[in-house]
């Protein structure tokens, strides 16, 4: 049964009543500030570590650390279950999608897969043109090439 636009309009309109919204808040706070302390002190001692055993030993321009380390908070998101929480080979792709980004953007590649290494992803291989001209009809090609 499809439900009418009307109907969602009223369900929608109930939930956000700020009297509820605001009991919500009040009563997730505590928790929530937990769990984001977690996540901060995770990510902080991440950066820490791939700043101080990757970059810096690599010789990595201080002006550059910025952007190795944007990379490394996106593949944290991708692992967090809290956020997208993907595993397996859809990880790995998505990991690749940020990578060709990262290198679209001037970033070494080897320094790139070094970091994703450190969050247990096996990176692929990134495709050649010729492998991305083959798959431009198809689907995944249409993803890949926009």
């Amino acid at each position: 049964m499809v439900r009418d636009g009307t109907l969602r309009e009223r369900k929608y309109g109930i939930k956000f009543d700020a009297d509820i919204v605001k009991q919500r808040f009040a009563g997730l706070k505590d928790m929530s500030i937990e769990q984001e302390r977690q996540h901060l002190v995770n990510l902080a001692e991440l950066e820490d570590g791939i700043k101080k055993q990757i970059l810096e030993p690599k010789g990595i321009s201080t002006l550059q650390i910025k952007d190795y380390l944007l990379f490394a908070r996106s593949l944290y998101g991708l692992t967090q279950k809290i956020s997208s929480g993907f595993s397996g080979e859809t990880l790995r792709k998505e990991e690749l999608a940020k990578r060709m980004l990262f290198v679209a953007r001037g970033l070494d590649e080897e320094v790139l897969k070094e970091i994703t290494r450190k969050f247990g992803i096996d990176p692929l291989p990134i495709p050649t043109a010729a492998e991305v001209e083959e798959l431009k009809g198809s689907s995944i090609g249409i993803l890949i090439y926009y």
